[in-house]
């Protein structure tokens, strides 16, 4: 018999929510939230623990194991290699979402795009220089979960993002590592799907990001602040293109949970800009809403690498997040809701 016990590792919360569903379906949860102000979330409502190594013995290699952030790579896998039960991730999807140049050359490699659309890694001084040689709009993204100095070009000179640049000198040094790539017009669109590391596990997922901090495209970019969602049975020509392209890749590094690759579609071009192997927020939350099959013996199959016939709601999901805190530091709340 499956024991239905869940050791839930967080560092943020991103999917947190997901923790207490579980408890909701009768499992029994540990909560360890690795980032030290964010631990007295959840209080009340799911059991913490404040060592989750302690805890495997608990969970046993029966029960589930779910990480839902990146950075926890080599944990993953050693795990697995131990014969645990986990879901969140690896250690390549790790270098997949927090290595922009190396999601580019998998890219590449595996016929997703070419070379004339590609992410360059610079530090802010030769990114400088570059876009004074290299006039045009470019956008600037980091390696790491810092939105503070993402910035999307629009002056066709690049004097709006070179006066950004040399702000950035002063915020984080002249030798801080920034990603450029080249701006395209379009529809921002992103495809995700379940992955139990041999084959995709339910339907594609399609979300349109909403990531300026006010309505109407007003604002600095607050990651993610809102969310549109449905789920796509059929196989589509951006999932075909995109991310089943990358499906041997996924299963050499023995990939197990969600990811996620957000593009620019213009045309018939689609242009991918970077992945999420991970949860996303707001994806999980809306997921949640959208789900009718138990969460457990979804992920339970994932991790085990079954297939699974997901039960889900027809229709349009649309999360909306609400600030609480001063930005850029949001702590939110998601309100999902579906729309038939």
């Amino acid at each position: 018999m499956i024991k239905k016990r869940v050791l839930f590792i967080s560092r943020e919360l991103i999917g947190a929510d997901l923790a207490y569903i579980l408890k909701k379906e009768g499992c029994d949860v540990h909560l360890f939230i690795d980032n030290e102000p964010d631990r007295d979330s959840f209080d009340g409502m799911v059991e913490k623990t404040t060592n989750w190594e302690n805890d495997l013995g608990w969970v046993g290699k029966d029960g589930l194991i779910i990480f839902d952030d990146v950075g926890y790579g080599n944990i993953q896998d050693k795990l697995r290699n131990k014969g645990y039960l986990v879901i969140g991730g690896s250690f390549d999807g790790d270098q997949l979402e927090l290595d922009r140049e190396y999601a580019q050359s998998v890219f590449r490699k595996n016929g997703v795009i070419d070379d004339k659309f590609e992410t360059k890694k610079f530090s802010v001084e030769a990114a400088i220089a570059f876009v004074k040689k290299n006039k045009g709009r470019w956008v600037i993204k980091q390696n790491d979960h810092n939105n503070e100095l993402n910035y999307i070009g629009h002056f066709d000179d690049g004097s709006d993002l070179i006066s950004v640049l040399e702000n950035y000198k002063d915020k984080a040094g002249a030798e801080y590592i920034i990603s450029l790539q080249k701006k395209v017009e379009g529809v921002e669109v992103a495809i995700g799907r379940f992955f139990n590391g041999k084959d995709w596990v339910g339907p594609s997922v399609i979300n349109f990001e909403h990531k300026h901090f006010l309505n109407d495209d007003i604002g600095p970019l607050g990651g993610e602040t809102g969310t549109l969602m449905w789920y796509e049975n059929n196989d589509t020509k951006l999932f075909n293109r995109t991310l089943d392209k990358i499906k041997k890749h996924l299963i050499d590094s023995n990939y197990k949970g969600y990811i996620d690759i957000n593009c620019i579609v213009n045309g018939d071009s689609i242009y991918p800009l970077e992945i999420t192997s991970r949860f996303g927020s707001s994806t999980i939350e809306t997921q949640c809403e959208i789900h009718n099959s138990s969460w457990f013996s979804f992920l339970y199959a994932i991790a085990t690498g079954n297939n699974f016939n997901l039960d889900y709601k027809i229709g349009y999901c649309i999360s909306v997040c609400l600030t609480t805190d001063r930005y850029p530091k949001i702590k939110t709340l998601f309100t999902p809701r579906l729309v038939v």
